[in-house]
């Protein structure tokens, strides 16, 4: 990815408003200004924490595999950090929060 930079955190807090969304995932800098407004859970929750640290409120709601499938947001890291691996992943939320209950292996006799 030719824009994959490094940014500091102060750098990061500059873009927190609806003109320019950045936020930090696990020392990741994403830029969520095109798709906050197609966020499924609305774009006031993502400019909320624009411009902030957001990875205990992401991972409190999602499953790491959303970072993947969004992986087009990332644009950079933070210097001087490195991502952190994910040792339990059975600390975050079970809910699925719009993933179909066969993705995580659910059984239902209406599907």
């Amino acid at each position: 990815m030719s824009d994959f930079g490094t940014y500091t955190r102060e750098e990061v807090a500059q873009h927190n408003n609806e003109n320019s969304a950045w936020i930090i995932i696990d020392s990741i800098v994403y830029d969520i200004t095109d798709f906050a407004a197609m966020h499924p859970g609305g774009e006031a929750i993502l400019l909320e924490y624009a411009g902030k640290e957001s990875t205990d409120a992401f991972y409190g709601l999602h499953r790491h595999e959303v970072l993947k499938k969004f992986g087009k947001l990332k644009i950079g890291q933070i210097k001087g950090e490195k991502e952190t691996v994910i040792s339990d992943p059975s600390s975050f939320s079970t809910v699925p929060y719009g993933e179909h209950p066969s993705v995580r292996g659910i059984k239902s006799p209406y599907y």
